[in-house]
């Protein structure tokens, strides 16, 4: 099986803090025609930025999975496929590395789960079962 890459579902309400930030701050600038004030924008476009373009969920052809993130920071966690145990369809807002609350919560090891938001969730959960057929889904 081919290593295959899936970007992460995006639901713009998680960003929302940083949008009504964005709002506020263009709001004010216009307001006071102080246009140096555009710069603070920036910082709220550069955050949604990184997390959307560094969120990824990897399935390699030598059955890991690859969780790469900037929404939890500092978190690239590798996964060997053959461990999971369970896969199932969530929905919450919990810290994790996923920009949607469609999510799938995935267990494996012994006692370990992580939360993720693949795009095309179906392909993905038919990839982990490829590798390890064992994997339950609910």
């Amino acid at each position: 099986m081919k290593t295959k890459i899936f970007r992460s579902r995006v639901d713009l309400l998680l960003f929302w803090p940083y949008l009504v930030y964005l709002v506020l701050v263009l709001i004010l600038t216009l307001v006071s025609g102080r246009w140096y004030m555009l710069a603070l924008a920036g910082m709220p476009v550069g955050v949604i930025l990184a997390q959307y373009f560094s969120t990824s969920y990897t399935i390699s052809d030598n059955g890991r999975l690859e969780i790469v993130s900037h929404r939890v920071p500092g978190r690239k966690k590798v996964i060997d496929i053959r461990s999971i145990t369970a896969v199932d369809a969530k929905r919450n807002s919990l810290p994790a590395p996923a920009l949607s609350k469609e999510r799938l919560h995935i267990c494996f090891s012994p006692s370990e789960e992580i939360y993720i938001s693949p795009s095309e969730s179906e392909d993905f959960v038919a990839r982990l079962q490829a590798i390890n057929p064992q994997v339950q889904v609910s």
